[in-house]
């Protein structure tokens, strides 16, 4: 871990240089290298509102940066790129995240099509059921049978639960299927079969639709986002006192011993909602439920008058607070703000970012009250910064960020330093992400001389952290008919197709007690886990039109 020139540069928001480093060491590390922060160049450039941000990420993408690459808290860099509040940048980079699983799976195609050659046929039904400690919301949660055929090269999996999104779900009949090649790239598709639309997962990965765009931001948007992650390193299993022994009444025909999984710590990190509201513009899509709410550091308050504007409160500690606005030509910015009577050491500009240069315009100073209209595209920054005292200083503030109704033509941009994305010009929205002041020297931990010194950084939502240990016992039977290692490929399948099978593939990977795990539990959400129980598993017989696309 180390900071480099690029995030330097990123900083600066040279964008010239940024390219020449990136020319210079192609296919190098570099852009996977983390700063002291723990941000590669692309958490950097995604964190830093400037008005060369986006050209900034866009270069970036192009050279290859991951999406998926976690920082030293494990959030992603898509899961970050949210805080934005910018449409634009948040749909590149989730068609670049696509593009780049698509690539990591289809690499891996030609691989998985020789490990399934090597595995048995065969057909398993596997009963899931979700169960939560928290009283009533047990009864409230699904259960499903997961049929999987393995045959050849391919991998059928048909389920009755969709849309399943905290406790709201759908029934329906569903299926994923795998078709693998030997010289060339796999197949993926989803099919509902109650509505009989084909859902191709590799033609949407690599040319996104508006519509499947939308899908992703209302995703990442919308919905409580997590991080989850198992710490098996002490792990161990210890067996019951007796052996399982078949009764009439089981479903499973197979004798098993039952171990206790000891000393497996569950770590999970949740955030709310950061855009619980946010709408889709060009389609329609009633399947996600909005949930949550929007929690930010500035307590919002309401003035008691007959046109009720926001108040906002914010304090100052040692760094400038900013708020920065998207704005086009005949916009007019308003502002008020107060502080106590004995806090007068409150330093207060506007300026104006114009998106064809760096400068930085310098529009009001000290001036408690005021308007703006704006002549060009750019960013607005409010900028409030504590001086002379060591003291928390409370500032009440409104904004109002008006735009004549009637659209006021775009003029011609200068050609971007990256070539843009045609499905991206459809997401346009005035930003206005939740940002602080951080000087160079508190990031870097270095002298400022020759960089900029300070520049408005995205603020990192409420986390809520939750460590514990996981209960669970695991049921293993050496009289199954195939082996964890059979298994796995379907577990990985699953795993790529949705997030709460990721522990099931991880299960399938741990180092098990001899046999094969025929019963066992796993933890999916904050208050929920799944219990997985074999109920059947013969040869496959099925022909090969099942795995028809």
């Amino acid at each position: 871990m180390g900071t480099t020139s690029l995030h330097h540069a990123i900083w600066d928001g040279k964008i010239g240089i940024i390219e020449s480093i990136l020319q210079l060491t192609t296919g190098s590390s570099l852009l996977e290298e983390q700063d002291e922060a723990g941000n590669t160049p692309l958490m950097l450039a995604l964190r830093s509102v400037q008005p060369m941000q986006e050209d900034i990420v866009n270069l970036l993408l192009k050279y290859g940066a991951s999406c998926h690459t976690k920082d030293h808290i494990g959030w992603t860099c898509i899961q970050n790129a949210t805080l934005c509040d910018n449409d634009r940048l948040m749909a590149n980079v989730f068609v670049h995240a696509e593009k780049q699983t698509y690539n990591q799976l289809m690499a891996k195609s030609t691989d998985f099509y020789n490990v399934l050659q090597d595995v048995p046929d065969f057909y398993v039904e596997i009963r899931v059921e979700l169960t939560s400690w928290v009283p009533l919301v047990s009864l409230a949660l699904p259960s499903d049978v997961l049929r999987i055929w393995k045959k050849g090269s391919n991998i059928r999996c048909d389920f009755s639960i969709k849309d399943f999104n905290n406790t709201s779900w759908k029934r329906g009949h569903m299926s994923y299927i795998l078709r693998t090649y030997p010289n060339q790239y796999g197949h993926i598709a989803t099919i509902d079969w109650d509505t009989n639309e084909v859902n191709d997962v590799t033609t949407s990965m690599v040319q996104p639709t508006i519509a499947d765009i939308e899908t992703g931001l209302q995703l990442l948007y919308t919905c409580k986002t997590s991080t989850f992650s198992t710490d098996v390193t002490s792990m161990v299993f210890k067996p019951k006192k007796r052996p399982l022994i078949k009764s009439k009444k089981s479903k499973r025909p197979w004798r098993g011993i039952k171990f206790e999984m000891q000393h497996v710590r569950v770590n999970m990190q949740m955030r709310d909602p950061i855009l619980p509201h946010w709408q889709r513009l060009h389609s329609s899509d009633d399947r996600i439920a909005k949930v949550g709410s929007f929690l930010t550091k500035l307590s919002k308050q309401q003035k008691k008058s007959s046109v009720k504007h926001d108040s906002y409160t914010l304090v100052l500690e040692d760094t400038p607070m900013e708020m920065h606005l998207q704005v086009q030509p005949r916009d007019v910015i308003l502002w008020s703000y107060q502080v106590p009577k004995k806090a007068s050491n409150v330093v207060f500009n506007v300026f104006f970012c114009p998106n064809d240069s760096g400068d930085r315009i310098l529009l009001a100073n000290n001036t408690t009250q005021g308007a703006r209209e704006i002549g060009s595209y750019g960013n607005a920054v409010l900028s409030w910064q504590r001086t002379g005292t060591k003291k928390s200083i409370v500032v009440k503030y409104q904004i109002q960020h008006q735009r004549p109704t009637a659209p006021i033509p775009e003029l011609k941009a200068p050609a971007s330093p990256v070539e843009s994305l045609s499905p991206l010009d459809a997401f346009k929205r005035p930003c206005n992400p939740s940002i602080q002041s951080v000087s160079y020297v508190d990031y870097f931990n270095s002298t400022a001389e020759g960089h900029v010194q300070h520049r408005a950084m995205t603020v990192l939502p409420r986390t809520t952290m939750i460590s514990r240990e996981l209960n669970a016992t695991v049921t293993m039977s050496e009289e199954f008919p195939f082996s964890v290692k059979d298994f796995l490929p379907v577990a990985v399948f699953l795993s790529t197709r949705a997030e709460h099978f990721e522990s099931l593939r991880e299960f399938f990977e741990m180092k098990l007690p001899a046999g094969f795990p025929i019963k066992f539990q796993l933890p999916i959400l904050l208050s929920v886990r799944a219990s997985y129980t074999f109920e059947k598993a013969e040869a496959c017989t099925v022909d090969d039109s099942h795995f028809d696309i």
